[in-house]
């Protein structure tokens, strides 16, 4: 793939700008090496995929979070569901004492 071409050239910025058009880490060639594999011997390259890696995993990360997150969620006006209780007034509390 032109990935593992510019990974086994040493060529940092082409795959980075593959990386960032969706170039796929995962394909083998025939004697199933990936990209990773023709990077090593450039250190620039192995770090530009590594990189890429770790921002794939932390964007995958944030997605799950907001995925998970409950359904009013995204409403501004429901904030008000998640909110505490508010500790009770002074009237409330009109006869309470700190002992049962």
């Amino acid at each position: 793939t032109a990935l593992m071409l510019a990974a086994g050239g040493g060529h940092k910025a082409a795959v980075r700008a593959l990386l960032q058009a969706g170039a796929r880490l995962d394909l083998r060639d025939a004697n199933g090496m990936t990209a990773q594999r023709y990077a090593q011997g450039h250190s620039e390259c192995v770090l530009a995929i590594r990189e890429h890696v770790k921002q794939v995993a932390e964007s995958q990360a944030a997605a799950a979070a907001v995925e998970a997150m409950p359904a009013w969620a995204d409403n501004p006006n429901r904030w008000d569901v998640a909110a505490p209780p508010a500790p009770p007034t002074a009237a409330e509390r009109e006869g309470e004492t700190a002992w049962p």
